[in-house]
C-alpha cells in the first residue's frame, strides 16, 4: 500500500481520508476527542479578535456556530458554487476585508493541513481531490491551486462517483466477481450541490468508467423548495416579525432556510419518520414526508434525471440499457431521502441497491475512501472524460473530444487557419459541455468556460495548423501539427491547458 491522502471538499461537508501505507484512517477535523464525528461542515467565520486582528474559526467551532445561528454575514459557507465564477469577492467585517473564492478555499485547506500534521499525517503524501461530474477544467484548477496553496501535493483530481466505486464496502460488493464475468454498476452520487451519475463495467480484473452525467441540483435545493414552502404557510408570522421590528426580509429568509435544514435532517438523517416538527419564534411547524415529495413532483427532477439517464445510456458505444444494470450504489446525504430510493427502484427493476443508508461512512465517507483506494487498487482501471470539449470558433464552438472518450485517447485532428489564430493572439479557447451536440453557442446554458492553449507563433509557417486535444490525469493536452511533404509533422507535443487562475 502507499501513502496518500484522499480529500472530498463537498459544498456542505468536508471528508478527509489518510492511508499511511498500511492502513486507512477517517481523518478527524474537529479533535481527538470527537472520534466519532467522520465530517466537517466546510465553513469558515472571519471575525475581529480583542487586539482587532482577522482571527477565522472553522467547521463547528463555538465561535462559527454562534455565527451560523445568529446569520452572521462573516459565516461563509456554500463557497464551492462559486468556484466557476470569475471574480466572485466576499467582504467581511464590516467592509473591512475582502476575500476572493481562491483566498476562501485556500483557508479552510489550510485548516485542514494543520489537523493533519498536528495529528502527524504525512503532508508529502499524494493528494486525490474529488469534484462533481459536472465541474469545469476551471473549477478543477482553481481546487487545485487553492489545495497546493496549502502545502497539498495534489497527484489527480477524480469525479466524485468514480472515486466511490473504489471505497472498501462498494469494492466488496461490486468490484469481486467470478472469472469471466461482465456487469453493469451505477453510481448514483446525491450531495449538497450536485446530483451524479457514473456508469461502470466490471469485469475480474479490470474497472471501466464508460460514460458520466450530473445536474447541478442536490440537498441545498431541497432545501430551499421547503423553505420556501415553510414561507409560504408562515407568511402571517413573517410579517408579524417583520413589522414588530424583531427580524427583517434577509434574516426571516435565514431562519426558514435553518429551519428547513433541521426538519430535513430530521426526517431522514436522525430516524425515518413520517413526519417531523419545529419551532419558528414560538410557532409550531410540521413537516411530513408527503409533503416534500409533492415539492419534488411538482418540480419535475425525477423526469430530469431519467432524460438524463437515458442520454448518457444512449451515448454509450456498448449500447447499454437500464434492464442491463445489476448494481446500483446510492451516496450522499441526499440519498437518504426515500422518495429518491424508491423511484430508483422502480426505474431500475432488475438492480440491486448496494450499501445501507443508515451507516454514516457509507452515505458520507464513501468518495473520501474510495480515492484512497483507487491510489492502491491493482485491477486495470479506465477512467473517461465526463464532458465534451470543444474549440471556440466566435459565438459557437465545434466539439473536438468526445464526452465518454478514454483517458490518453487522442481526438480526431481539426484544422484551424493561421488568420484565426492571428485575430486572435495565437490562443485557442476551450469549452466544455455535458451533451455531444456538434455545435453549440458558448451562450448556451449548460456550456463552460474550460481555459485556452496558447500557440508560439514562431514555430508555424503555413497557412493553417492541425490540432487534437487528449485527457490525462494532469488535465486536457494539446498537440499542433503542420503538413510538411504530405505527412503530419508535429510542432508542439504537449500544450497544456491555461486556466487563467
Amino acid at each position: 500500500m502507499k501513502k496518500c491522502i484522499g480529500i472530498d471538499f463537498g459544498m456542505h461537508n468536508l471528508k478527509v481520508c489518510y492511508c499511511d501505507g498500511r492502513k486507512n484512517y477517517k481523518v478527524d477535523l474537529e479533535g481527538r476527542q470527537q472520534f466519532d464525528l467522520k465530517f466537517s461542515p466546510n465553513v469558515v467565520y472571519y471575525y475581529e479578535n480583542e487586539e482587532g486582528d482577522l482571527s477565522k474559526d472553522f467547521f463547528t467551532s463555538q465561535k462559527a456556530e454562534d455565527a451560523r445561528r445568529s446569520g452572521s454575514p462573516d459565516y461563509i459557507r456554500y463557497i464551492k458554487r462559486t468556484l466557476q465564477q470569475e471574480k466572485w469577492s466576499r467582504t467581511v467585517c464590516g467592509g473591512k476585508y475582502s476575500f476572493s473564492t481562491e483566498d476562501i478555499i485556500t483557508d479552510i485547506f489550510k485548516q485542514i493541513a494543520f489537523k493533519m500534521e498536528e495529528y502527524r499525517y504525512d503532508m508529502t503524501a499524494p493528494a486525490i481531490l474529488t469534484v462533481p461530474v459536472v465541474f469545469s477544467e476551471i473549477q478543477k484548477a482553481r481546487l487545485r491551486y487553492c489545495a497546493e496553496q496549502a502545502g497539498f501535493s495534489v497527484h489527480e483530481i477524480l469525479t466524485e462517483p468514480f472515486a466511490t466505486i473504489f471505497s472498501d464496502e462498494i469494492c466488496d460488493e461490486c468490484l469481486d466477481i467470478d472469472d469471466d464475468e461482465e456487469k453493469y454498476v451505477l453510481v448514483f452520487d446525491f450531495g449538497a450541490s450536485t446530483l451524479d451519475l457514473c456508469l461502470f463495467e466490471v469485469s475480474e480484473d479490470s474497472v471501466r468508467s464508460l460514460a458520466s452525467a450530473g445536474i447541478n441540483f442536490g440537498g441545498k435545493d431541497v432545501s430551499d423548495m421547503i423553505a420556501g414552502d415553510l414561507k409560504v404557510k408562515l407568511s402571517e408570522t413573517v410579517s408579524e416579525l417583520i413589522e414588530a421590528g424583531r427580524i427583517d426580509n434577509a434574516m426571516a429568509d435565514f431562519e426558514l432556510f435553518e429551519l428547513a435544514e433541521r426538519m430535513k435532517n430530521n426526517l431522514y438523517e436522525e430516524s425515518e419518520t413520517p413526519e417531523t416538527d419545529d419551532v419558528f419564534f414560538g410557532e409550531k411547524v410540521v413537516l411530513k414526508q408527503v409533503n416534500i415529495n409533492n415539492m419534488l413532483e411538482k418540480c419535475g427532477i425525477w423526469e430530469k434525471i431519467e432524460n438524463l439517464t437515458e442520454e448518457m445510456l444512449e451515448s454509450v458505444d456498448e449500447g447499454v440499457e437500464a434492464d442491463d444494470i445489476t448494481q446500483i450504489v446510492m451516496i450522499g446525504g441526499s440519498s437518504r431521502i426515500e422518495w429518491f430510493r424508491e423511484k430508483t427502484e422502480d426505474y431500475f427493476e432488475n438492480a440491486e441497491l448496494v450499501g445501507d443508508p443508515e451507516e454514516d461512512d457509507f452515505i458520507y465517507n464513501s468518495v473520501a475512501l474510495g480515492a484512497i483506494n483507487y491510489v492502491n487498487e491493482e485491477m486495470e482501471i479506465q477512467n473517461s472524460l465526463p464532458m465534451s470539449i470543444g474549440v471556440d470558433f466566435g459565438k459557437d464552438f465545434e466539439i473536438v473530444l468526445n464526452r465518454n472518450t478514454f483517458y490518453s485517447a487522442k481526438g480526431k485532428r481539426k484544422r484551424i487557419s493561421v488568420d484565426y489564430l492571428e485575430k486572435n493572439n495565437w490562443k485557442i479557447r476551450i469549452y466544455q459541455t455535458l451533451n455531444n451536440t456538434r455545435r453549440a453557442k458558448i451562450t448556451d446554458e449548460g456550456v463552460l468556460y474550460a481555459g485556452f492553449f496558447e500557440l508560439n507563433s514562431t514555430l508555424y509557417d503555413t497557412d493553417s495548423i492541425y490540432m487534437r486535444l487528449s485527457q490525462t490525469k494532469d488535465g486536457l493536452i494539446m498537440e499542433t501539427m503542420q503538413m510538411k511533404d504530405d505527412e503530419y509533422e508535429i510542432t508542439e507535443p504537449s500544450l497544456k491547458l491555461r486556466t487563467e487562475v
